[in-house]
């Protein structure tokens, strides 16, 4: 009787020890555009929800075509709704900023998302008052469930 609580306690114990080394992979969402127009004086953006998540690395590259510079302010931001960016009414995170640049490559990390927040990759060209710009670019979010 004794040997058998020493297995089932020793059977228990490698199954906590198992189950803290487990190892879950990562989840990948990528989101890449080539060509996107930005008019003199305004933004484009794309909406990134991946529910709510984790640990989030978020990487990827841009560059820019069109105007004296090729540049862009290239932002990945986190709010309830893009117009808290849009207008600065305060409610949001800026996860990412560029800066006003030709191209550029990044690697920022999160630490977590809620479900009511999204991710949104925003192209801004509102400094611009003549000249339209083209804008590529790759990024992928990188997160546990």
């Amino acid at each position: 009787m004794r040997g058998i609580k020493l297995l089932l306690i020793s059977f228990i114990l490698g199954l906590i020890v198992f189950s803290c080394n487990y190892y879950v992979p990562k989840q990948t969402y990528d989101i890449s555009r080539n060509n996107v127009l930005v008019e003199a004086g305004s933004y484009v953006y794309f909406e990134v929800n991946l529910g709510y998540v984790t640990d989030v690395e978020i990487y990827g590259n841009f560059y820019a075509i069109g105007g004296s510079g090729d540049d862009i302010k290239f932002w990945i931001i986190k709010t309830y709704d893009i117009d808290n960016f849009l207008y600065d009414n305060g409610d949001y995170e800026i996860i990412y900023s560029s800066g006003q640049q030709h191209s550029s490559s990044f690697d920022v990390y999160d630490s977590y998302i809620d479900w009511d927040e999204s991710y949104y990759i925003v192209l801004d060209n509102s400094f611009s008052i003549i000249s339209d710009k083209y804008v590529n670019f790759s990024v992928t979010f990188e997160y546990s469930e």
